[in-house]
């Protein structure tokens, strides 16, 4: 029997100052570790892989390359994160339109 693919996409934030990206995303490990399991978990972190985009031309250059990694995997279920105000605007200016 094959498992069931659980894909958690880390977003990025918009126009934030904060240098680097946080490296362990506890949220994301939480909410993991109710599923493990159950699924076969994976991440998919696109503020370390893209970082923070701070003009509308990075954010373009984000979306398009966002879209690309997330193309490559066909998971049966998709779980966004959205821990902070800031998160809450890329993830929903990306993903409505995915």
């Amino acid at each position: 029997m094959m498992s069931t693919k659980c894909m958690f996409i880390c977003p990025t934030k918009y126009n934030y100052n904060f240098v680097k990206p946080e490296r362990v995303k506890y949220a994301v490990l939480t909410m993991m570790s109710h599923v493990a399991d159950l699924t076969d978990p994976f991440v998919i972190d696109l503020e370390m892989m893209l970082g923070y985009p701070r003009n509308l031309k990075e954010i373009s250059e984000f979306k398009t390359n966002a879209k690309s990694i997330l193309k490559n995997y066909l998971p049966d279920i998709v779980c966004i994160t959205c821990y902070t105000s800031f998160d809450y605007l890329s993830t929903e200016k990306n993903f409505k339109q995915l």
